[in-house]
């Protein structure tokens, strides 16, 4: 049995090693110092400041692995890399649309969609690959910044696998929600329930009576972080307010690590889950995080703004909240 045991062990070892492959990214026309950061597969890889060549290493790549080059002014480019297309290539002419990865089919996908053209390319190169979760991925995340019609999602949508269709997500909520009316500053709370990491559940007309100051966030959202030992303080204030948060995305071990870090410890529920929970964030049209909306006790909606920082949140309630 330990014999087995250990043949076992070598046998993946062996199959793991043999999947690793050096990937190499090498930059023509910039400075070293134009260069924040270099991930691969959501890791911060170490950064060479000299030369040309910014990274060489061993990774898995069992499957294709997506990387990101930061420059320092916060723009940034994508690339795939793969078994037998290794070499990254990105130059500063035509950047971020400059990256090259020679064989790799998957940057190929990305390339096509992500920097298609225009608006008509984005769809047609989306449909040509039609079968391959990133050239939906891409499309999923790009179709509101083209201003596609229903017809052009709608194209997209019924051509795809239905096993597939998940990656479509986003273009699902928004299609589900195109005709229903969004929500307004002066106009009435679209009601919803979601749910905390524990499945509690929580439903926002439960709190008519009080005020309501809704958070829209997201795990990777910096703002959010920064802004929330001011939101803390302010609306500690306030016997007859609650706060709820809602976070776009799925991560909480990392949000709970990230707050473990901070020092941040919110004391209003934190909500995950949700049904048709993006269809929700569209219906509040939370387009990035922090997005804040304050409720009154009848359920109108008083106030709406974007961010965090200086004394917005503190203004806001006095205003609404010392009447």
């Amino acid at each position: 049995m330990k014999n087995a045991l250990l043949l076992f062990l070598a046998f993946v070892s062996f199959q793991t090693l043999g999947q690793t492959e050096k990937v190499t990214i090498k930059q023509s026309g910039f400075n070293p110092e134009d260069f924040m950061r270099v991930t691969i597969g959501n890791k911060v890889v170490e950064m060479n400041n000299e030369g040309e060549t910014l990274f060489e290493g061993d990774i898995d790549l069992s499957k294709p692995i997506k990387g990101r080059i930061l420059l320092k002014t916060g723009r940034y480019s994508d690339f795939f890399v793969e078994k037998g297309a290794t070499e990254v290539t990105v130059y500063k002419k035509g950047y971020p649309a400059s990256l090259e990865v020679p064989g790799s089919k998957s940057h190929q996908v990305y390339h096509a969609v992500h920097h298609a053209k225009n608006k008509k390319a984005f769809v047609s190169n989306t449909l040509k690959y039609i079968d391959d979760p990133i050239a939906l991925t891409e499309f999923n995340s790009g179709f509101k910044f083209e201003k596609l019609d229903r017809a052009d999602l709608e194209k997209v949508y019924n051509a795809t696998a239905e096993d597939l269709k998940p990656y479509l997500n986003n273009v699902k909520a928004f299609m589900n929600t195109m005709d229903l009316a969004k929500i307004e500053v002066g106009g009435q709370i679209i009601d919803f329930t979601a749910a905390d990491k524990d499945d509690e559940y929580f439903a926002t007309d439960k709190y008519r009576g009080k005020y309501l100051l809704l958070d829209f966030a997201a795990t990777g959202c910096g703002p959010c972080w920064a802004g929330y030992p001011d939101m803390i303080e302010q609306t500690s204030k306030y016997e007859n307010l609650q706060v709820l948060t809602y976070n776009e995305d799925n991560a909480i071990e990392a949000w709970q690590n990230i707050a473990a870090q901070r020092n941040v410890t919110l004391d209003w529920p934190v909500l995950w889950k949700g049904e048709n929970k993006l269809e929700v964030f569209e219906l509040y049209k939370v387009e990035g995080w922090p997005l804040h909306y304050l409720i009154s006790p009848t359920g109108e909606v008083l106030e709406s703004w974007f961010g965090s920082g200086g004394d917005t949140l503190k203004k806001k309630l006095q205003k609404h909240l010392n009447d």
